[in-house]
């Protein structure tokens, strides 16, 4: 093998290195971006249902009620149980 061909070699091992470095870090940044862009429309959610409900609107009183109900079952439910299978 002479020099040049060595040479050749590690000129195209380099070239492959510096293209798989760089797809690691764009597919890096891609999931970075895509995470931040998940967080951020979370946020936005939580804030325009947070306006919503506050209101006296049909989702704030939709939300009230259910609140209720769960409320109500979770202290109703053991009571009936243990009247229905124990007593």
């Amino acid at each position: 093998m002479t020099n040049m061909e060595n040479l050749d070699r590690q000129l195209g091992e380099k070239e492959r290195q510096q293209r798989v470095y760089e797809e690691a870090m764009a597919k890096l940044n891609h999931m970075r971006q895509t995470q931040e862009g998940e967080g951020l429309t979370l946020m936005f959610a939580w804030d325009a249902f947070g306006e919503a409900a506050a209101e006296t609107s049909i989702i704030g009183k939709a939300a009230k009620g259910a609140e209720m109900f769960c409320i109500g079952f979770a202290c109703a439910a053991p009571v009936l149980l243990f009247w229905a299978y124990v007593l």
